[in-house]
């Protein structure tokens, strides 16, 4: 995506992808880190939790619910997460 848009114009576009393919796990992955950036926390994470169903082996999708988590004052929360993901890094190669 062009990087002179608006986080604004970024969201929209993002929705517009989804419309498409719902389930696109860089979409949905772009989406909530838009999110995030805005400090829209709870969103980011509905958004990681469908990047996580939609592929349970994107392995950025832990990471990134794991420090969300710990922003939001939720560390048992974020270790189950990274307990979660910490398989799947090891599977990809990525641990």
């Amino acid at each position: 995506m062009d990087s002179e848009m608006t986080q604004e114009e970024r969201l929209i576009k993002l929705n517009e992808f989804l419309k498409v393919n719902p389930t696109d796990t860089f979409s949905l992955f772009a989406m909530a880190m838009e999110l995030r950036s805005l400090n829209r926390q709870n969103e980011a994470l509905k958004y990681l939790d469908r990047v996580l169903a939609a592929d349970p082996n994107y392995v950025p999708g832990y990471f990134q619910k794991a420090e969300i988590l710990i922003e939001l004052a939720r560390p048992q929360e974020a270790r189950r997460v990274l307990l979660d993901g910490i398989p799947k890094a090891v599977e990809a190669g990525q641990f």
